[in-house]
């Protein structure tokens, strides 16, 4: 039957029978490797089907090479000949499709299975003949050479590894032993390709001696610089792809792991603490910003989620593994309550939160908030929408969403506008008596976002309507008004208010005659005639107090903005005198008062900061220092000094500033807000002729001057130490935005290493190259190793082939060098032949991280 009637026939009986691809795979390929395994030499008919089955058309293969491949090696009862075709099939399938991995392993411990076997079903066919095995040895060197997953001590078991190791280095001195095997050949490559992945499996990192105690323990709240670099780069660009953050943390993660065991710390207080800092880092710079940023807050919301969730989810398996011995019954874990603690504050969703921790109840995994507030608002009254909006105007709760969303101003605002302009509490269509007070806060909320978010400059776009009253009253809210000037309304309603200040009190028929925007409008006027009455002596100081404290009831408070305002802005232009006295008066009653909102506070903090600090501004009857301290958190920053006789620091000084602060051991004191160390790179890395310029003439001088001046015991010497190599790690790894993405990495490797390391094969009191005293030249290259090996880490999970391809490259050119010192250290058995580049190489293999993906390496760590 011709090939396209065979492959038409297959596809149709597994359609009526309701095959799934992965079942007709298998008992298509199962079938015809059996009619290979009848014959010495297979039918043609049969080697044309299964190409075709092996081969991509519109539809896809029907089989794909490496499960045929993983096939192949399950049967006992295949000829060498059948091999041969079988294998020539799978290598044609490979080259058509370079991404298809060459067996189907979908683990590490799958792979290193499915390799143990191989090696022994395969081998032996190989030596049955060895001049005629060319598809078949060329197979199996490229999946020794390229298994579908690395094969290392993090990924598959040991007892594997070990059985791995085993049966290449049998395969190994069989290959040898056999005649016919010829030099250059396919069964000598193969025999090469077993021999580098049997060096890089028995590969060890140099010992290492840790440090003297955790160190993660030692400074359990400080924030090393790689994760300020991190951060400072991602928040400087947040609109950077949430999948960039989540590669970006991931290969952090790596690294820090990789590093522990230096720092005698473990895998899993490495991790916890990475995030604990890039998590505080994230809020600490949005706490410290030095203006309102909704585009930060988006990145910290956002951007922080997906990168924890992977995280979290990489943890969980291990976490559970670690535990599992030491839980108590009926009590929760660790990292369940962590995970709860996230669901609770919305950092995760309650669905997140039971699929990472499925020993987690419902009830554990819902928000705080939510509960609360959706009972709350099912049922509720007026008065508790109020006492709601109250609550949101400093909720986390509420600014999470908001601020993940960026909804624009006119999105939240214009609703809100629209309702306070409808509203007239005069129509008596309310069932209560305080319809004003209701209305007020919702004029509390209007007026503290446009304050907060700076949106007073665009109004009537923002409020979503020109012609608003509120476009006009709030630039002018402490406005006051001749008394001719007005409408016959507002002058009743400040006749009226006035009466009912210094009289009765406020009835409900005034409250129910009176609009609130009106009496908005005219709260700064009644606040000036009483003033004018107190002066004229019609009521006294002690009458004017009262009258007034009537703003401070929730009826009247969202007046207070204006007529605050207007008070301060009076005392300002007001001489001393008995009526300054009574202003001064007026205002320490009204700012004191336990019963002012914190949001009529923040609202007048800057006008009142500013008349406080004035010199001129009297010190009596005032408190000011009380009235300072209240509205400190509102207070505007002030602007830095500017000393003109001072020249600006360069880029460079600026970089030199912000690794000495983010490198130092941190102080009992409260840490600062962190450097950014991204943008000062950025700007010393663009004022270089070049980025080697930078990487020789700036940034390794900066690192070895920061080093501690001896590395000895001492907890702080170690952290310092630990810092200046993160640091440097991560200036190296970390793909910045002012280097289009790229890493400085390859430069230092290709255009500083490879230059110095030849200079290296000098004795160490020579010249090292890497600084002008001898005495700290060591610990300048032990630096220079880490950092190194530091930046491979990193790079290796972001950019996994051309950081290996660059690892071989140094290991390369290290072996090079190392011929050369080699020759030079001939008849020198007796004297300290330690040299810079055995100090450098040292400190690289003691990373077994990298032996395990580098076969050089791995080869110069058995030197």
């Amino acid at each position: 039957m011709a090939v396209e009637g065979w492959l038409s026939l297959v596809r149709q009986a597994a359609a009526e029978l309701d095959k799934g691809a992965r079942e007709l795979e298998q008992e298509l390929t199962d079938s015809l490797l059996a009619l290979f395994a009848t014959a010495e030499t297979p039918p043609p008919s049969v080697v044309e089907y299964l190409r075709a089955a092996l081969r991509s058309d519109k539809a896809g293969p029907i089989a794909r090479p490496g499960y045929t491949a993983f096939a192949a090696t399950l049967r006992t009862d295949l000829s060498l000949p059948a091999a041969e075709v079988i294998f020539s099939g799978v290598l044609e399938a490979l080259d058509a499709s370079p991404k298809a991995p060459c067996h189907s392993a979908s683990t590490g411990d799958q792979t290193a299975q499915g390799l143990v076997t191989a090696l022994g079903r395969v081998v032996p066919l190989i030596l049955s003949n060895p001049s005629s095995t060319s598809s078949t040895a060329t197979w199996l060197a490229r999946f020794v050479t390229e298994p579908p997953h690395r094969l290392g001590k993090g990924s598959v078991n040991e007892a594997l590894l070990e059985q791995c190791a085993a049966s290449l280095r049998k395969g190994v001195e069989e290959l040898a032993r056999a005649k016919g095997v010829s030099a250059g050949g396919d069964g000598a490559k193969l025999q090469a390709a077993m021999q580098s992945a049997l060096a890089r499996l028995s590969a060890k990192g140099r010992r290492r001696m840790p440090a003297p105690v955790n160190l993660n323990h030692a400074s359990p709240s400080a924030v090393a610089p790689d994760v300020i670099l991190l951060v400072s780069d991602l928040v400087s660009h947040p609109y950077i792809p949430t999948q960039d953050v989540t590669s970006r943390l991931s290969a952090l993660l790596a690294y820090r792991a990789a590093q522990a065991p230096f720092r005698s710390s473990t895998t899993e207080e490495a991790v916890s603490s990475t995030l604990a800092e890039f998590v505080r880092t994230c809020v600490q710079l949005v706490q410290g910003a030095k203006r309102e940023d909704a585009v930060l807050e988006s990145w910290l919301f956002a951007k922080l989620h997906d990168p924890l969730v992977s995280a979290l989810r990489a943890l969980r398996e291990d976490e559970q593994e670690s535990s599992k011995d030491m839980q108590v019954e009926g009590a929760m874990s660790t990292f369940d309550s962590f995970i709860a603690a996230l669901c609770q504050h919305e950092l995760l969703s309650p669905d997140e939160g039971a699929e990472i921790s499925r020993q987690l109840d419902t009830s554990d995994v819902q928000p705080f908030m939510a509960a609360d507030y959706s009972d709350r608002l099912s049922g509720a009254g007026p008065d508790d929408v109020k006492h709601l909006l109250d609550e949101l105007l400093g909720s986390y709760a509420s600014q999470q969403p908001i601020a993940k969303a960026i909804v624009e101003p006119v999105e939240l605002l214009s609703p809100v506008r629209e309702l306070l302009d409808s509203v007239d509490t005069s129509q008596d269509s309310f069932g209560d008596s305080n319809p004003i007070e209701r209305y007020g806060s919702l004029v509390l909320f209007l007026e503290i976002l446009v304050h907060r978010f700076k949106l007073h400059d665009n109004l009537a776009r923002h409020l979503g309507q020109s012609t608003s009253f509120f476009v006009s009253w709030l630039p002018a809210s402490s406005a006051v008004f001749p008394l001719p000037t007005l409408s016959d309304d507002e002058r009743s309603t400040i006749s009226g208010w006035i009466g009912a200040l210094f009289g009765e009190g406020i009835s409900d028929d005034l409250m129910h005659a009176t609009n609130p925007r009106t009496l908005l409008r005219v709260a700064p006027t009644i606040l000036k005639q009483s003033l004018m009455a107190c002066q004229a002596g019609v009521v006294d100081l002690d009458n004017l107090r009262d009258a007034l404290s009537y703003f401070l009831q929730e009826l009247l408070r969202f007046t207070l903005p204006g007529v605050l305002l207007w008070l301060i802005e009076k005392l300002g232009r007001t001489p001393p005198s008995t009526q300054q006295t009574a202003m001064l008066d007026l205002l320490q009653t009204l700012v004191t008062s336990d019963s002012l909102p914190p949001p009529v506070l923040e609202l007048v903090a800057p006008e009142l900061a500013h008349y406080l600090l004035d010199s001129a501004a009297p010190t009596q009857p005032l408190d000011r220092v009380r009235i300072l301290r209240l509205i400190a958190p509102f207070r505007p920053l002030e602007p830095a000094l500017v000393w003109p006789d001072i020249v600006a620091p360069t880029p460079a000084d600026q970089l030199r500033v912000a690794l000495a602060e983010t490198c130092a051991p941190p102080s009992s004191s409260a840490r600062t807000l962190p450097a950014n160390l991204a943008s000062v790179t950025s700007s010393a890395l663009n004022q270089s002729l070049s980025p080697a310029a930078f990487l020789r003439n700036t940034l390794l001088p900066l690192l070895f001057s920061l080093l501690p001046s001896a590395i000895g015991a001492a907890v702080s010497m170690q952290r310092t130490y630990g810092n200046v190599e993160r640091a440097g790690a991560a200036l190296l790894a970390v793909p910045l935005h002012a280097t289009n993405g790229r890493s400085l990495l390859e430069t230092f490797v290709t255009q500083v290493l490879l230059i110095e390391l030849p200079s290296w094969s000098a004795q160490l009191h020579g010249d090292t190259g890497v600084g002008s005293e001898a005495g700290g030249a060591r610990e300048r290259l032990e630096l220079l190793g880490d950092i190194t090996a530091g930046a491979f880490v990193i790079a290796l999970s972001q950019a996994e082939q051309a950081a290996e391809s660059l690892l071989d490259l140094l290991a390369k050119a290290v072996e090079h060098a190392g011929r050369a010192s080699a020759q030079k250290q001939d008849g020198q058995s007796g004297e300290d032949t330690a040299t810079p580049l055995s100090i450098f190489v040292d400190r690289i293999v003691s990373w077994s991280v990298l032996v395990d993906r580098s076969p050089r390496l791995a080869a110069l760590a058995q030197k």
